[in-house]
């Protein structure tokens, strides 16, 4: 028997992945019991109309009339990736990879308004009146980490990862612009890995239109896979590589879902002023903190009763030498 569950994916790609980690059950359950989930994805304007004025409530025809935030299913796989600023819109993003999950269905807005079950929390509906706090995908084995690990299969890429000693990926960017390396220092720190471990490769990945330095591909072992690799495969590369680099972002939440050995390179966002409370939500909930597999560079947290108590970040990612991340590497 099938159980039926809803979720509202708002925020960037980051948010939307952590939205599922939080629910640590959900993979097991869909095994053990099954389960399908309807999901859309709103801008947070959108979310705050529907939690705050309408109470997550079901809504009439009339109400939606002035919504056009992806409110058809037909407009997440029409081809076009592309914004104006030539980004990769979340949605998009989301759509190529939970497509190859049969147990996620895309909805349109109103469909999923009035659709009448359990809807899973995605940090802004919990606070409406009909939220079921009691059905949610969490718990339902002791010790679940949530996530799963992508079963796609690619013959090209397995055998790139298998035919090396060790494999790394270094996501060069974020979504902020804080969220940025220095060339040489990328450049540095390759140079290391390439010295210490002859026989490996490192994967490259953004999104598709980030422009990558051709001085960093100055090894047949470094692998631009930029514009060229899948979102999904972009995923599989992420969990299956023996190491990531990357700065905080939506690739932490996929590895995390394989427990696999991750550097996070941290540094002060402006839209994220309070950093405890960043560590908090982004890190700690979902097991990212005081994990062995996890090192995060440039910061220091304290938990105390299950919770950060105290943190800093430094002002930039650049203040994070080369040297620290080389170190960290434990393989």
């Amino acid at each position: 028997m099938t159980d039926f569950f809803k979720i509202r994916f708002t925020g960037g790609l980051g948010d939307c992945l952590k939205m599922i980690t939080e629910q640590t059950s959900l993979y097991r359950y869909y095994q053990e019991k099954g389960l399908h989930i309807y999901w859309v994805y709103s801008n947070m304007n959108i979310v705050d109309i529907v939690y705050k004025q309408f109470q997550g409530s079901k809504i009439l025809d009339g109400k939606w009339s002035y919504i056009r935030d992806y409110d058809k299913v037909e407009d997440y796989n029409t081809g076009h990736t592309s914004t104006t600023s030539g980004g990769y819109p979340v949605h998009q993003a989301l759509y190529d990879l939970l497509k190859y999950f049969s147990f996620f269905e895309l909805t349109d807005q109103h469909t999923f308004a009035n659709l009448d079950v359990p809807e899973l929390d995605n940090y802004r509906c919990n606070g409406y009146p009909t939220f079921q706090r009691d059905k949610q995908l969490k718990g339902y084995i002791d010790g679940d980490q949530g996530g799963w690990e992508i079963q796609y299969q690619d013959p090209i890429l397995y055998d790139l990862i298998t035919s090396v000693q060790y494999t790394f990926c270094f996501q060069l960017s974020g979504s902020n612009h804080a969220k940025k390396y220095d060339v040489e220092k990328y450049i540095k720190i390759f140079q290391m890995i390439l010295d210490r471990y002859p026989s490996c490769r490192i994967f490259l990945i953004d999104r598709p239109n980030y422009f990558v330095d051709p001085a960093l591909l100055f090894d047949w072992r470094i692998h631009n896979m930029v514009g060229k690799a899948s979102m999904i495969q972009c995923a599989k590369i992420i969990q299956a590589v023996d190491y990531l680099i990357a700065p905080d972002s939506y690739s932490k939440y996929l590895r995390k879902w394989v427990n696999g050995k991750q550097i996070i390179l941290c540094t002060t966002l402006d839209c994220h002023p309070n950093v405890v409370a960043m560590l908090q939500d982004a890190f700690h909930i979902v097991g990212l903190l005081n994990n062995e597999k996890v090192t995060l560079l440039g910061g220091s947290y304290t938990i105390h009763n299950n919770r950060v108590s105290s943190a800093s970040l430094v002002n930039s990612m650049n203040e994070i030498s080369p040297e620290e991340i080389f170190n960290a590497i434990k393989l």
